[in-house]
């Protein structure tokens, strides 16, 4: 994310390197998803992705988030 945010930045947050990300991102949840090893996986997956997108778009979409912000409760899986 901190690589992505840079390129972001040097890019001058242009809608191409914005639609790059983008690409990038997708394809790398899309992968995440593909190689988890059952339905109960991929569900508590897109569970965790969608309440970071809500998480994100509360916060602006293009803020840091604390470190105790995220995940919700201040731990990690």
């Amino acid at each position: 994310m901190d690589r992505s945010a840079a390129e972001l930045v040097a890019g001058g947050g242009s809608e191409q390197g914005q639609a790059l990300q983008a690409t990038v991102w997708r394809t790398r949840i899309e992968d995440l998803l593909e190689g988890l090893d059952d339905d109960a996986e991929r569900e508590q997956a897109a569970t965790e992705l969608r309440a970071l997108l809500e998480y994100t778009a509360a916060a602006g979409g293009g803020s840091r988030p604390e470190p105790a912000a995220w995940p919700p409760g201040g731990t990690s899986a």
